[in-house]
C-alpha cells in the first residue's frame, strides 16, 4: 500500500509519500517535519535558531538534540565545502534584502542604509556542547543554515518512517528529496530534477533507491533592489549573491544535508569540480548542461 501527503511547510511546498508502515504513519512524518520547521526558521523568533542569534555573543544557549545536530552539520558542510556552504550567510542575506519570508517579500524596493554587502565571518567561532546540549554563536555572526535544513529534515523524517515500519519514505521538502527502503516502481524511487527555465516540465528524472537527490537555483527565489536584480544564494567570500554562469546545481549523495550543501558548492564555485565523489549536475545561464559522468548519459531524458 502507498500512501502520500502534500503539505506546505518550511516556505515550500513538501510531499510525504509512505510504502507499507502502520494508521497513522503520515500524520506523524508530517508532523515531525512541522515540529522542525518551527525549531529551526528564521523568520520565527519563537525558533530555536533565533534564541540562538538573539543569544549571540553571549552564554551558550541549550537547544534541542535536533537543532544540536543542525548546527553540528551545517558545520560540518562549511568544512567539506571549503566554505562555500556557509551557515553564516544571514546578515548577507538581510543585507541584499532577503530579510522576511519571500511570500512577503517586494518584487522591487529601494535600497536602505545597511545594505552594502557583507563578506560572511565563518564558522570558526560557533561552539557545540553536545554533552550539555549547548550552542554558542559568537558575537557579529546571524547562523542561517539556509536550505540545509530542509535536506536534514529530510533525512530525519525519512529515517523516522522508516524506523515506524515503513518498507519505503520519500519526503520531498520543497526539491531536497530523501527516499530510503522500497520504492513504488519495481522497488525504485523515479525522481524529476527541477528544470530552472521551465516550470511545467522536469529537466531530466533519475530512478535511485537510498539516496538524497537535492536542486539549488537562482532562478527561485529572486527580486529586485533599486531596479538590480537579487537572489538567495550568497557568495561567502564577497557577501553578495553570486554572479557566474551557472543557474542550477543538482546532487546526489547518501544523505539530504550534504547534498543541499554541495549544490551551493557547485554554483558559488561556478564548476562541477567543487564536488567530488558524488553525482552532480549544472545548468548555466544558455540552458547548457554540464554533468558528472555518472549524470552524463541521462541528459536529455525529460519524461
Amino acid at each position: 500500500m502507498e500512501a502520500e501527503r502534500s503539505f506546505r511547510a518550511m516556505g515550500t511546498s513538501c510531499l510525504v509519500v509512505v510504502v507499507g508502515g502502520p494508521r497513522g504513519i503520515l500524520d506523524a512524518l508530517v508532523s515531525r517535519v512541522e515540529i522542525l520547521e518551527a525549531a529551526w526558521s528564521r523568520f520565527d523568533p519563537a525558533s530555536e535558531v533565533s534564541k540562538l542569534n538573539g543569544a549571540s555573543g553571549c552564554e551558550p544557549l541549550e537547544v534541542s538534540s535536533h537543532t544540536i545536530l543542525l548546527v553540528s552539520r551545517s558545520v560540518d558542510a562549511w568544512r567539506l565545502t571549503h566554505g562555500r556552504f556557509d551557515p553564516t550567510v544571514g546578515a548577507a542575506l538581510v543585507a541584499a534584502g532577503y530579510d522576511a519570508t519571500f511570500e512577503s517579500l517586494p518584487w522591487d524596493r529601494p535600497a536602505t542604509a545597511g545594505s552594502d554587502p557583507l563578506p560572511t565571518p565563518g564558522c570558526g567561532g560557533i561552539a557545540i556542547d553536545s554533552d550539555a546540549a549547548t550552542v554558542r554563536i559568537p558575537a557579529g555572526v546571524r547562523f542561517d543554515p539556509g536550505g540545509l535544513g530542509k535536506g536534514l529534515a529530510a533525512d530525519l523524517v525519512a529515517a523516522e518512517g522508516m524506523g515506524m515500519g515503513a518498507r519505503g519514505v520519500l519526503v520531498d521538502l520543497g526539491g531536497d528529496i530523501r527516499v530510503a527502503g522500497e520504492g513504488p516502481d519495481d522497488g525504485l524511487w523515479v525522481l524529476d530534477v527541477e528544470h530552472p527555465f521551465e516550470a511545467d516540465r522536469p529537466l531530466l528524472h533519475l530512478a535511485v533507491r537510498d539516496a538524497a537527490l537535492a536542486t539549488s537555483t537562482r532562478q527561485r527565489r529572486r527580486w529586485l533592489i533599486d531596479g538590480d536584480p537579487r537572489h538567495h544564494i550568497i557568495d561567502p567570500a564577497t557577501g553578495s549573491p553570486t554572479s557566474n554562469r551557472v543557474v542550477s546545481a543538482t546532487v546526489i549523495a547518501s544523505e539530504g544535508w550534504i547534498a543541499e550543501a554541495q549544490t551551493k558548492a557547485v554554483i558559488v564555485a561556478g564548476r562541477l569540480d567543487a564536488v567530488t565523489g558524488m553525482s552532480a549536475l549544472l545548468v548555466d545561464e544558455a540552458g547548457r548542461c554540464e554533468a558528472t559522468p555518472e549524470l552524463a548519459e541521462l541528459i536529455g531524458t525529460a519524461a
